[in-house]
C-alpha cells in the first residue's frame, strides 16, 4: 500500500540540499531572542534572505521587526533632538 502524507501544515520532508545548511545542527536558536545562539540564528536567516533575494533578482524588504526598530529609532532621535532644542531656549 502506498503511503500519502497530507499534514504539510505541521511539518514537511526536508530536501537533502537544505540539510547541508547549518540550521539543523549548528544554528538553531530562537532568532527573536537576545542570547548569542539566537543572534547567530538571526544573522543566518538574514544572510539566507539576502541570498534568496539575489537568486531571484528581488529587492529584499524590511521585516516587521526591522520596521518597528526603525520607528523606535526615529522617535528616540526626534525626542533627543526636541530635548536639546528645549534646553537651548
Amino acid at each position: 500500500m502506498r503511503h500519502v502524507y497530507l499534514d504539510y501544515a505541521a511539518t514537511t520532508p526536508t530536501y537533502l540540499e537544505v540539510m547541508e545548511e547549518p540550521f539543523f545542527d549548528k544554528i538553531y536558536g530562537n532568532s527573536s531572542s537576545i542570547y548569542r545562539l539566537a543572534q547567530k540564528a538571526k544573522g543566518a536567516i538574514e544572510e539566507t534572505r539576502e541570498r534568496v533575494a539575489n537568486l531571484i533578482n528581488a529587492k529584499r524588504e524590511m521585516t516587521n521587526e526591522e520596521k518597528r526598530v526603525k520607528v523606535l529609532k526615529d522617535r528616540l532621535y526626534k525626542d533627543l533632538k526636541n530635548q536639546k532644542f528645549l534646553k537651548d531656549q
